[in-house]
C-alpha cells in the first residue's frame, strides 16, 4: 500500500484513485454535489452515471488543522449514502455523535483508510468507492446492497492522537 499523503492537493480538486498508487484527474463527475460548511452534510448524486472504478476524494472544504496521517487516532463526523439512488444508509449526524477511528490500519473499509489520510482537521471531504473499496459483492446487511458503490461526505473534527509508532 502506497501513502496517499504525497498525492493529495492542497487545492480543491476531483482525483480519481485506483488501487495503485497513481493519481488521474476524473473527467465526468458521478454525483451532483456535496453541501458545505460545519452542518449536517448533504449529498446529491447523478443516478443515471456509472460509478468510478477507484477510490474518489473531492476536497468539499479544505481542513486548516493538523493532516491525518496513517495510524493516528481520529474524530470524525459522516454522512453515508448509495450513489445508486441517494439513499442514506448511516449517518454520525443523526446519532449526535463523532466517531473515533484509527486511519489506514484496516479498522475502517478500505476506501475510507485509504480517503481519509491526508484530511486535515477542520476538512469536509467527499470520498466515492467502488464495492472493492467498500462493502464488495455481498453488501453490508438490509442496508447496503451487494455490489453497492458508497458515497461517504467526511468532517475531520480533529486528530485526537498520533498513533503511528502502533505501526507495523
Amino acid at each position: 500500500k502506497g501513502s496517499a499523503v504525497a498525492a493529495r492537493p492542497e487545492v480543491t480538486t476531483v482525483k480519481i484513485t485506483p488501487a495503485t498508487t497513481s493519481t488521474t484527474v476524473v473527467e465526468e463527475q458521478v454525483w451532483d454535489g456535496a453541501s458545505v460548511g460545519d452542518d449536517r452534510p448533504s449529498i446529491s448524486v447523478a443516478s443515471d452515471k456509472q460509478g468510478p472504478k477507484g477510490l474518489v476524494i473531492e476536497d468539499i472544504t479544505i481542513g486548516t488543522g493538523e493532516q491525518a496521517l496513517a495510524g493516528d487516532l481520529l474524530e470524525v463526523k459522516y454522512v453515508g449514502a448509495l450513489l445508486a439512488d441517494g439513499t442514506e444508509f448511516d449517518a454520525s449526524w443523526n446519532r449526535n455523535q463523532t466517531f473515533f477511528v484509527q486511519i489506514g490500519v484496516g479498522a475502517v473499509i478500505p476506501g475510507l483508510d485509504q480517503g481519509i489520510v491526508g484530511m486535515r482537521s477542520g476538512g469536509r471531504g467527499l470520498l466515492v468507492m467502488p464495492p472493492a473499496l467498500a462493502y464488495g459483492n455481498s453488501g453490508a446487511g438490509s442496508a447496503i446492497p451487494p455490489a453497492a458503490i458508497p458515497a461517504f461526505l467526511v468532517n475531520l473534527m480533529q486528530v485526537s492522537a498520533r498513533r503511528r509508532a502502533l505501526l507495523p
